[in-house]
């Protein structure tokens, strides 16, 4: 199902156990192309622990005029002896004193199975050359190590102290799936908790969500108010082939269907097309609203997208946008491409493109991003590159890359799901971008769970997931 792995995997001999040969980045070169001219602009440097954890990336800028590097933001990180990030520290450096001068910081705390208990986020302040509070998130789990609450605060420096934000409160069944949701907010005036949303969901015999049912808090009436349903269908092989999407009317105090979306897979479970439709009202009759096909290559990598909305005034599908993608013969993506469909002149105009490079081991080692089209030349005008020095490195994990059924939609929006394997009593995802940031890190309660990436910069990305029974699956997205 679409799996774009960073690394390959080598049998060890007759053991169930596997070697895996992880690429680590040494150095990231920053490149300009301006009227085809290449251009040095920067480089990140990054380094290691001995069990690879990253634990400091350099960011220098190159100055032409006097040919060296010039500092510009560092960021530190410390790890427990289980490699659970501890800390993060940035800093920025200040040329006047030729020092490195504090920006953030954040604190993580774990329990005994690993799983994060707290985040305390500071900023420096210069006036006291000191850290000072920002917000803190402290996190529970049950005895399967399921995320059952969060709390989120603030600092009121005038106070000294934390003050509530939200909270939010997660029930689970016996098989670890999520069946409610509560969210709180914390009034100020009152010193209070005030109710504000409330979502139930219900699952298959195969743990497949059927049903959604949002209800926002009604302070009038103080009580639940019904405002969205959604329900999910499935096939044999546990696709979701529709969902039917439902609002509230309060005044006959029932359902009414809004929005529908079936889902259409071939043999290989792969998503081949999506069509949206929205409720006529008026003629009690579903009306098209969109339509996505995908295409694949014998490997299941998704190599064309195409998107396309309905006409009621022709009643025919138009060209919307259409997204290509080339894989190596290991299946690494080595062009991600999107163009929309210019009704004036009836042809395809690229929007973007990003091509990817690898060395023998499978390493990315080049990404050229291209963003502006200029369309009397029919090419790209400029566009970045990044260089990457890479090494390899070689650890034994039982069942590696085992633990991601899928990711979906990918390419996407920033917004995308990401499906395992089955239930596991600790998940957790990290995505990173393409210098070694962490730009996301949380726990995956459900074995599918949704990743809200919408306000990220687009391009790639590496999403790592690792379970509590030690499997551990680097996967490669897109955000476009």
């Amino acid at each position: 199902m679409r799996k774009l792995l960073l690394s390959i995997a080598l049998f060890v001999g007759t053991s169930s156990l596997f070697a895996q040969t992880t690429c680590i980045t040494d150095t990231t070169y920053n490149y300009d192309f301006i009227s085809s001219v290449k251009t040095l602009t920067g480089r990140y440097l990054h380094s290691y622990d001995a069990n690879n954890n990253q634990t400091q990336v350099l960011v220098q800028n190159w100055d032409a005029g006097t040919s060296s590097w010039v500092n510009a933001e560092k960021y530190d990180y410390t790890y427990d002896a289980n490699n659970n990030k501890t800390q993060f520290i940035s800093q920025t450096w200040d040329a006047g004193t030729s020092s490195w001068v504090n920006t953030n910081k954040e604190n993580y705390t774990y329990d005994a199975n690993n799983n994060k208990t707290q985040f305390i986020k500071q900023t420096w302040n210069t006036g006291t050359s000191s850290w000072a509070n920002v917000e803190k998130h402290d996190y529970t789990y049950d005895a399967n190590n399921n995320q059952t609450y969060i709390l989120n605060q603030t600092w009121d420096a005038g106070t000294s102290s934390w003050v509530g934000v939200d909270k939010y409160d997660y029930t689970f069944d016996a098989n670890n799936n999520n069946t409610q949701y509560f969210r709180q907010t914390w009034n100020t005036g009152t010193s209070s908790w005030v109710n504000g949303n409330l979502e139930d969901y219900t699952y298959d015999a195969n743990n497949n969500n059927t049903q959604k049912i949002a209800q926002y808090w009604n302070v009038g009436t103080s009580s639940w108010v019904n405002y969205q349903k959604i329900d999910y269908t499935y096939d044999a092989n546990n696709n979701n082939t529709q969902m039917l999407s439902n609002y509230w009317d309060a005044g006959t105090s029932s359902w009414n269907v809004n929005h529908k979306h079936d889902f259409t897979y071939n043999a290989n479970n792969n998503l081949i097309e999506h069509i949206g439709q929205n409720w006529d009202f008026g003629t009690n009759s579903w009306k098209n609203s969109i339509k996505v096909n995908f295409t694949y290559d014998a490997n299941n990598n998704e190599t064309e997208k195409s998107v396309k909305s309905w006409d009621a005034g022709t009643s025919s599908w138009l060209n919307s946008s259409i997204e290509n993608h080339s894989y190596t013969a290991n299946n690494d993506l080595t062009l991600h491409s999107s163009k929309s469909w210019d009704a004036g002149t009836n042809s395809w105009g690229y929007s973007y493109k990003y091509t990817l490079e690898y060395n023998p081991n499978n390493c990315m080692i080049a990404n050229d991003n291209y963003d502006a089209w200029n369309s009397s030349t029919s090419d790209f005008d400029d566009h970045k590159r990044y260089e990457y020095v890479v090494h390899t490195a070689t650890t034994g994990i039982e069942d590696l890359a085992k633990n991601i059924s899928s990711i979906y939609p990918n390419p996407s929006n920033g917004t995308f799901t990401i499906a395992l394997d089955k239930n596991y009593s600790q998940a957790t995802v990290q995505v990173l971008d393409l210098m070694g940031k962490v730009v996301l890190s949380t726990a995956l309660n459900q074995q599918t769970s949704t990743i809200d990436m919408s306000k990220a910069t687009k391009g790639v990305y590496f999403v790592k997931v690792n379970t509590s029974e030690g499997t551990q699956s680097t996967t490669k997205v897109v955000v476009e």
